[in-house]
């Protein structure tokens, strides 16, 4: 998909960026209960940083979605529960991990990430597919197993 055929589920960096200085202070307290909140969720899915991105992606035995995402993106935060859910579902098998473009910069300048939500599909290290915007449960299982 486009970025035009998902205008209404998808944000381009560039738009964020006139109020991201204010939605990151107001995500910042937001982000830190979620954590607090849904520890057990953090189980199927991995908050990744350019630390352990080789080993929990490019060295991942198991294929990986990586969700680029933004706690002021509405999209974003429609898909992290689709998300979670095929993450519990797929444990295992799949690999979710999750990389928050304001605090993974360099992450997302090495991947060309332009709009979020972005879904990258790793498999040996390598980018097989790539999503732009919401998906829904079907979809995304689809994303991931054709």
């Amino acid at each position: 998909r486009t970025l035009k055929d998902s205008a209404t589920a998808c944000y381009t960096i560039k738009e964020s960026k006139r109020t991201s200085a204010f939605h990151k202070e107001a995500g910042a307290a937001t982000s830190e209960a979620a954590h607090f909140i849904d520890w057990r969720k953090k189980m199927a899915e991995i908050t990744l940083t350019k630390d352990n991105f080789e080993q929990e992606v490019l060295k991942s035995s198991l294929p990986v979605v990586v969700d680029f995402w933004a706690t002021w993106c509405g999209p974003c935060q429609m898909l992290a529960p689709v998300l979670e859910g095929v993450a519990e579902e797929l444990e295992g098998r799949i690999k979710v991990g999750k990389i928050n473009v304001d605090d993974q910069v360099e992450l997302a300048m090495q991947y060309k990430i332009a709009s979020i939500p972005t879904l990258l599909l790793f498999e040996n290290g390598e980018i097989k597919k790539k999503s732009l915007g919401y998906l829904t449960k079907d979809q995304l299982l689809d994303f991931i197993n054709n």
